[in-house]
């Protein structure tokens, strides 16, 4: 910060939870990590999204809105 002090990092939310979690207008969930285009994807973001696809919800990490539009497009 400009003024010297020190930030500190706050979790909103459990481990391997994804930066977006909402429902699709048909009632599945719909999960998205977002990631920089070299970005890599941990273990535990992984085993969460994995059940939410098993499951027949929408799950997937999206470098760039082609991304998006790629899974719910």
């Amino acid at each position: 910060f400009a003024d010297g002090s020190r930030s500190q990092w706050l979790r909103f939310s459990w481990r391997g939870a994804p930066d977006l979690i909402g429902q699709l207008t048909d009632g599945r969930i719909l999960c998205c990590e977002v990631k920089r285009p070299s970005g890599r994807l941990r273990p535990d973001q992984e085993l969460f999204l994995q059940p939410v696809r098993n499951q027949g919800g929408v799950a997937f990490v999206a470098r760039s809105i082609d991304d998006v539009e790629a899974h719910l497009g």
